[in-house]
């Protein structure tokens, strides 16, 4: 599970270094004058980038020092001086701005790292680790690598196994492919900062605190007190240093801004309630300094304190209010229309919606207490998509119909009404220009009134895909290269994820059993096809019809497309025992890359 942790982290940087503004497949049409729409950002949205200055702020007057933003990245680096050595607490989201923290660093002490600790398992607190210590370091045990007892499993289960898709809608969300005009120029991640370019330097921990109870360690010479929260994310520890009295929230306080309760990128579930918990556990510690691991400092008790209750507050008002209407029987769209902060719960920056959403946050209590199902048998099972926009477009008069009612609400000013009207028209031909240009620019129009950077990116690059200047597919292509960097990736992983490639149809009334020894790692595996499902054992078992002998670097190149199974056994790289027809067979099932959907998020 570590390593496929550590390979979702490059795929996530992988993708981000994807080309801004790859050309689409067919080059577009130029974009007609009339749906021009000049930039424009709230101010308030522009202003809140100060909260994310590159600096160096010292705890107090405690040897402690949080590195905000380092190189305009995405997450902060903390650090904790001994009398003789250092604790590292989250080592931001890439090695590039990691190692600008670094040298910052060594420019005030030489001291050696004795401990890094890791708040929770996101890529924006893991990624940066190298820059401050060797894996040599890690592996060694010189150095502890602190985390969660349960940080490997949620790790693996929140983002490993979906990291293509989630790694592309996450470009989406941060901006990641806005160009360098004013779209790129003046947009910042509401939470957290500016930049999430970079490569991977994650170390795996091998120290793990129980989540059960309070764990105090004496790091460097210096007391902490860990504790599970689980809020923000399952894997959750928060620390308190009780000599300095201070409080690392990690991203439990998720920075200057309402929290994302549940991210538009794609998570598992975040428990509201545990979340709400885990800030009164903070309360309850009664600190002088708050070091969040996004954002600046708070100091002074009572200040800590009142943003604390605003902040736990407006949680738990999402949450019960939500609650309160889904016993009412509202549905999931009636919820989010419906539930809005009150102003007295209202404090700026702290309960502002400038990463977080309200309505957002509302829909997903809704699913996390009673199911995606809004009650109406109707909609249990409905007319499909493509369907329904055929129908819906008939029904309406035709294409150019819906087409010119379309363009005239967004010319009367509803932007909203626009991008439904034409989404079907460009469902049923997605080469409709004209569409996909109108819906566009009334993305930009929605997308330049938001406050809130996980809206804006969505429907700013939205507006990019839809205009033809960026390209899902490839962007898509780099993840899958990344996710599977079958150099770094074990065995186990390669054939694990080999589970979601099976193609049904040709699976159909298959019933295979196939084993692999690898020549060059020791390693044995079976794969049994049955019932259109994989099931993949690490040993050989019996009833195998037969035994592929190969080496590891021979199946990457087969898995690159480099090689085949036939000019293996041709040229004796791979040898088998048993009916080479069954292992022919079972290759057959698989998905291939030629063959796979473009995954667009808005051309759809």
């Amino acid at each position: 599970m570590s390593h496929q942790y550590a390979l979702l982290n490059t795929a996530i940087a992988g993708l981000i270094t994807f080309a801004i503004g790859s050309a689409s497949a067919a080059e577009p049409p130029p974009r007609p004058a009339r749906y021009e729409v000049p930039f424009s950002a709230p101010q308030n949205f522009i202003d809140h980038a100060r909260f994310f200055e590159e600096e160096t702020i010292r705890v107090g007057d405690h040897k402690i020092w949080n590195f905000n933003t380092p190189n305009r990245g995405f997450g902060n680096v903390i650090v904790v001086e001994g009398d003789k050595e250092l604790v590292v607490i989250d080592t931001t989201t890439a090695v590039e701005h990691a190692t600008v923290a670094a040298a910052r660093l060594r420019e005030m002490t030489d001291k050696p790292i004795a401990a890094v600790v890791y708040t929770h398992h996101h890529v924006d607190h893991i990624n940066g680790t190298t820059a401050f210590i060797s894996r040599e370091d890690a592996a060694s045990g010189r150095v502890k690598v602190i985390a969660a007892e349960n940080f490997m499993r949620e790790a693996a289960l929140e983002n490993a196994v979906v990291g293509p898709i989630m790694g592309l809608r996450a470009g989406y969300m941060y901006g990641a492919f806005l160009p360098g005009d004013a779209e790129g120029e003046h947009f910042h991640i509401g939470c957290c900062g500016f930049n999430v370019l970079g490569s991977s330097g994650y170390i795996e921990p091998n120290t793990f605190v129980p989540t059960n109870r309070e764990t105090e360690m004496t790091l460097a010479g210096v007391r902490f007190v860990f504790f599970s929260t689980g809020g923000e994310s399952a894997s959750h520890l928060g620390a308190y240093l009780p000599d300095q009295k201070v409080l690392l929230s990690g991203d439990e306080v998720q920075g200057p801004t309402f929290p994302q309760l549940h991210s538009l990128r794609g998570t598992r579930p975040r428990d509201i309630v545990r979340w709400v918990a885990a800030i009164d556990r903070m309360r309850s510690y009664e600190a002088d300094h708050l070091v969040p691991s996004h954002g600046q400092n708070v100091e002074g008790k009572e200040e800590i304190n009142k943003i604390l209750t605003y902040y736990r507050d407006a949680m738990q008002y999402v949450h019960d209010q939500s609650v309160r209407l889904i016993n009412m029987g509202f549905t999931p769209d009636e919820i989010a229309e419906t539930v809005e902060l009150p102003d007295s719960v209202v404090i700026e920056p702290w309960t502002v919606e400038y990463y977080g959403n309200v309505d957002v946050s509302a829909r997903n209590v809704y699913g996390g207490y009673i199911s995606w199902w809004n009650g109406d048998p109707a909609e249990l099972r409905p007319t499909p998509r493509m369907e329904r926009a055929r129908r819906t477009v008939e029904m309406m008069g035709g294409r150019d119909k819906v087409f010119a009612a379309a363009e005239k609400a967004f010319f009367d000013g509803d932007a909203q009404w626009a991008a439904e009207l034409t989404t079907p028209l460009i469902r049923l031909n997605k080469e409709d220009w004209p569409a996909r240009q109108l819906k566009a620019a009334a993305l930009r129009v929605l997308g330049y009134q938001q406050t809130s950077s996980s809206l804006r990116g969505f429907y700013l690059t939205g507006a990019r895909e839809l205009d033809g200047l960026f390209d899902p597919a490839a962007a898509q292509r780099m993840i899958m290269q990344q996710v599977f960097n079958l150099d770094d990736a074990p065995t186990s992983m390669i054939l694990e994820n080999l589970r979601f490639q099976v193609n049904p149809e040709r699976a159909d009334g298959k019933q295979l059993s196939v084993g692999y020894e690898f020549t060059d790692t020791g390693e044995a595996f079976t794969l049994v096809l049955r019932n259109s499902v994989l099931e993949v054992t690490p040993s050989l078992t019996d009833g195998t019809a037969a035994v592929v002998q190969l080496t590891r670097a021979f199946g990457n190149r087969i898995l690159r497309g480099q090689e085949t199974l036939q000019s293996g056994m041709d040229s004796g790289a791979i040898t088998v025992r048993g009916n080479p027809a069954e292992v022919q067979s079972l290759h057959a099932v698989f998905d291939r890359p030629d063959e796979l959907p473009v995954p667009n998020i808005t051309v759809r």
